[in-house]
């Protein structure tokens, strides 16, 4: 049987063709997720929310917290990301000199 499925010609990339999504543009991509409500979820804060339009994070977006030292950055983020998840929402975490054991 092994023997059968090594001798056995790759499917031509016609065949393939079947089995693969239409190819688009990311552009495309989000611009169908956005009208499909991608939308934005509330962060719990309303000062927050109110300062990012009204209507919370967006998905998709990416959020940028700066500050001094010591004005509670961090704070927020890990706030901010605990809240998402607790609501079911996807977070990915980008930035340097995280303190291990933080996650």
């Amino acid at each position: 049987m092994a023997g059968t499925i090594l001798n056995m010609d790759p499917p031509s990339s016609a065949d393939n063709s079947r089995h693969r999504l239409p190819t688009q543009s990311a552009a495309a991509a989000l611009a169908t997720q956005l009208d499909q409500g991608y939308g934005s979820f509330a962060t719990g804060s309303e000062a927050l929310d109110n300062s990012w339009g009204g209507a919370g994070l967006e998905r998709g977006k990416l959020v940028e917290i700066c500050g001094p030292p010591g004005s509670g950055k961090t704070t927020i983020a890990v706030q901010l990301v605990v809240d998402a998840v607790s609501k079911g929402e996807q977070v990915c975490w980008i930035g340097e000199n995280v303190e291990k054991g933080l996650f």
